[in-house]
């Protein structure tokens, strides 16, 4: 406990450029995210559903799930979402030293540059499992190391409507960054319940730059 408690206060002194916690908080504005896809018929399910409320999202895929559903990456940076790396194959990176770290990192790169899209070369660490090695390595490598600031807990055991009353009990700020999870369909069960309240909340829903 004690050991994460100094893990966390340690991140939130680091500069944003180094490990991006929280977006800026002066608009009415927060950052949706996806980590582990795209997987066919829930990342299609959940690109209808952003369509549907304008809403914009960051997707940090797996190299090696983009290699098999190509297409479904390149329809998201056509609609405008970002596309952001979470390694090749989701390895325990606490299993690897620094330099199979950046080969996973490096791996799944090769394929999300043939999205061409424009922007910071976004990445974040399977299971947040981060290190001051392995950011100062991807910075140095010019990819932008980025965590988040709401945990969705779509994949524990919660159910969707546990996880709603989360978000109704602890409602999210300006800039947060949202983690989610578009292996399963929990996600968009959930986000077809909170997209419609968020926009009469007036918030708007940005990609990560």
């Amino acid at each position: 406990m004690l050991k994460q408690l100094l893990k966390t206060l340690v991140a939130k002194l680091l500069p944003s450029s180094v490990l991006l916690l929280k977006g800026a908080s002066g608009e009415a504005s927060v950052y949706l995210t996806f980590d582990d896809g795209p997987t066919p018929n829930v990342t299609d399910k959940l690109f209808s559903l952003l369509e549907k409320h304008n809403a914009k999202a960051t997707f940090f895929v797996i190299g090696k799930k983009l290699e098999q559903h190509f297409e479904i990456g390149k329809s998201l940076v056509e609609a405008g979402h970002v596309v952001g790396n979470h390694s090749y194959d989701h390895i325990d990176f606490g299993r690897l030293p620094l330099g199979k770290q950046l080969k996973q990192a490096n791996d799944a790169d090769a394929w999300i540059s043939k999205l061409e899209q424009s922007g910071s070369r976004l990445f974040r660490a399977p299971q947040g499992r981060w290190s001051f090695g392995l950011l100062f390595s991807l910075v140095k490598n010019k990819f932008r190391p980025v965590h988040w600031s709401y945990d969705s807990l779509d994949y524990s055991n919660l159910s969707a409507d546990q996880i709603v009353e989360n978000f109704k009990q602890k409602p999210v700020v300006n800039g947060e960054i949202l983690l989610f999870h578009d292996d399963a369909e929990k996600c968009v069960q959930v986000l077809e319940i909170m997209l419609p309240l968020w926009e009469k909340q007036g918030i708007q829903f940005k990609v990560i730059s």
